[in-house]
């Protein structure tokens, strides 16, 4: 799934494309993916997703994607699993059924395309009538992981007895961290994922909001991460998954001691980790 890089590069791909064009139409393939709109007007529905507006802006909150139309009407974009955004020279064929909203925007004279693609659908887009109620349904979200401090984890994470892996998990504690960057950021900062959030030491926040800050800001440097399905908003893939250190290495070499890496089910996700430059504290444990 898109974390908050990937969703990032998107937003950064799409806006030097899509800033101060027209929305001259907007062809909805797929009906189910659309969010926020009673009506069953198909003029209405497109009018929801910004037909006849302009896109004054771009927005981004943890793995959300929004744009933002003169009008305050706006967008929010979710990319799900598989879903991606891409900027065409030309609409994408007819036939591509994965394919579910296209937008047709124009800026002096020349026309693109703004594709939204989703094969598994896990993915959605949200019409909102009014930045206010974009910013009302985004209003759960805890603080961007891209500028995350100490002070920040420390308020979030107090009197919580959740491990810190699925803390860092939830966006509500903290927007934008999935299972990929949750690894590698306890992993930089030699904390092991079952310990309770709560019972962190100072040094161990500093420590740990330092490391999400460098992942995040080395994955997109990099490209993002693609796993299996990510692409950039000009169909490209990410480098970064070849700087992974624990994620998807389990089973292999520590890159810092040289021990095997240690796999477990945390959170109900995969969680990979080292257990010499990780070391458990107390009496944690891990599923296996």
């Amino acid at each position: 799934m898109p974390e908050l890089p990937e969703v990032e590069i998107v937003r950064r791909g799409v806006d030097e494309h899509v800033v101060g064009t027209n929305v001259t139409s907007v062809q909805v393939r797929r009906r189910d993916v659309i969010l926020g709109v009673d009506s069953r007007s198909p003029r209405e529905v497109q009018r929801a997703l910004l037909r006849s507006d302009v896109v004054e802006r771009t927005d981004r909150r943890g793995k959300y994607l929004a744009l933002i139309g003169r009008s305050g009407r706006a967008v929010i974009v979710h990319l799900g699993m598989t879903g991606s955004l891409r900027v065409l020279t030309q609409p994408p064929d007819p036939d591509e059924r994965h394919v579910h909203v296209v937008w047709k925007l124009s800026r002096e004279g020349e026309t693109k395309y703004l594709a939204f693609r989703d094969p598994r659908r896990f993915g959605f887009i949200r019409a909102c009538a009014s930045v206010d109620e974009l910013e009302h349904l985004l209003e759960h979200l805890g603080p961007d992981a891209l500028s995350i401090s100490a002070a920040q984890l420390r308020a979030a994470f107090h009197g919580r007895k959740a491990p810190v892996k699925a803390a860092l998990l939830n966006q509500r504690l903290l927007a934008g961290v999935g299972n990929i960057y949750a690894d590698e950021a306890l992993y930089r900062a030699r904390i092991h994922p079952a310990l309770p959030c709560g019972q962190l030491r100072a040094e161990e926040l500093s420590r740990l909001a330092a490391a999400i800050r460098q992942v995040l800001r080395m994955s997109l440097d990099g490209g993002g991460s693609s796993i299996r399905d990510y692409r950039n908003s000009s169909g490209r893939p990410g480098r970064f998954q070849q700087r992974h250190r624990v994620y998807g290495r389990g089973g292999k070499s520590c890159p810092g001691c040289r021990g095997v890496l240690e796999v477990a089910r945390l959170a109900q996700r995969t969680t990979t980790f080292c257990p010499q430059c990780q070391p458990i504290r107390g009496s944690m444990h891990l599923m296996k």
